[in-house]
């Protein structure tokens, strides 16, 4: 019903592979899928217009047969690893690596691509005996490991040598130690922002405030706040009289109306973090004058992605919580992650201190040593795109 031309030669071609009047045997292979019960074939003879030459050939002894013996095929894997200690040797615990690509080059220079599943593992199959090259891609946010590690198993140790191994495969053997290990990439920026309040600011404790400006170490703060609230950067009562602290005050609400600052960092340009799921706001929190059981009172954090035209709250302490977990007048280090949304170049965060109405205890907290940061190598595992 249908037919595929599997085999031609012109006139000219087979006088130049067997010559005039010669006989030679031909060979054509018959894939697979024409290996049914209604197979045909049709030999045919085609002359252009405007050929002045005869063409004659014979054809005989047809035979479509295979070898009693078939060829024996073997296969090449197998593992792709995270190396967390970077020894070059597959210990427990050190997962696979899904989604790398891994390319075969076969002995006739055709190439097979495959990728490795979700636990690490790939496999080329079917192959004829002769040599192999086997390329692996680098995973994106990770460096080869050591190759060839002294005194480790071969089935254990990764091999490729600038991302490719030449494997030299046996009829019918099966290769399953060709394995590479990939390490996380060190990265140099850790920190991407610090704040250490260098110069004093409002030490009158003024309130009111009205984008009142003062110069930290890391650009231009922005402060606002009403009448029963203020900032103030100055000598806090822990450190030496050289150092200075963000001072977040609210003073109490015996009477109606509360009490509201809040002090806006400088832009700060998170778009290139070392490790972006582990990315954090680390400060110095000093409880000053908190009070049990007090709801009133609190201290909160926001960020910022569009250069604070809009606030997301982060994080928020009442003045009875900080004296829960922290205790009164103690030092103490706060964590804050930064998600992923917000590291870009546009970001700020703003430090908050807020009172409601009716609150008889005065909240004093002060806030020093910003840091934000991420470590060198990152614990999340690689996952493809």
């Amino acid at each position: 019903a249908t037919w595929t031309e599997v085999w031609s030669r012109t006139s000219g071609q087979l006088w130049a592979a067997y010559g005039a009047n010669g006989k030679t045997g031909i060979a054509i292979p018959v894939p697979t899928q024409y290996q049914n019960a209604n197979f045909r074939y049709r030999i045919r003879g085609e002359m252009a217009s405007g050929d002045y030459n005869n063409f004659y050939v014979f054809i005989d002894d047809i035979l479509i047969t295979s070898p009693t013996s078939c060829p024996q095929l073997g296969a090449i894997g197998d593992y792709v690893w995270k190396d967390i200690n970077s020894n070059g040797k597959q210990d427990a615990g050190e997962p696979g690596i899904a989604g790398v690509t891994v390319k075969l080059t076969l002995p006739n220079a055709t190439v097979q691509t495959k990728t490795t599943d979700g636990n690490g593992y790939y496999l080329f199959t079917g192959l004829p005996a002769g040599a192999y090259t086997v390329t692996f891609t680098t995973p994106t946010g990770y460096v080869p490991t050591v190759s060839n590690a002294a005194g480790v198993d071969d089935a254990l140790d990764s091999d490729p040598v600038n991302g490719v191994v030449a494997v030299n495969l046996g009829a019918g053997e099966v290769n399953k130690t060709i394995d590479a290990g990939y390490k996380v990439q060190a990265c140099t920026n850790t920190v991407n922002h610090t704040e250490t309040f260098p110069n004093k600011f409002n030490t009158y404790f003024t309130t009111s405030l009205y984008n009142k400006t003062f110069t930290g170490s890391s650009g231009t703060w922005t402060v606002n706040s009403n009448a029963k609230a203020t900032m103030v950067v100055t000598t806090p009562y822990y450190s030496p009289s050289t150092s200075y602290a963000l001072k977040v005050v609210n003073y109490k609400t015996t009477g109606c109306g509360s009490g509201w600052t809040k002090a806006v960092s400088p832009k700060v340009d998170l778009s290139n973090p070392c490790c972006p799921s582990e990315l954090k706001m680390n400060f110095t929190l000093w409880t000053y004058k908190v009070v049990c059981n007090d709801s009133k009172a609190k201290l909160e954090i926001d960020f910022s992605r569009d250069n604070g035209a809009t606030w997301t709250e982060v994080w928020s302490r009442s003045s009875g919580q900080l004296y829960y977990y922290y205790g009164a007048n103690n030092k103490v280090y706060i964590s804050i992650p930064v998600p992923v949304a917000y590291q870009n170049a546009n970001f700020r965060y703003r430090i908050r201190g807020e009172m409601a109405s009716e609150d008889c205890n005065n909240f004093y907290v002060f806030i020093d040593d910003i840091r934000i940061g991420s470590p060198a190598s990152c614990s999340s595992s690689y996952t493809s795109a």
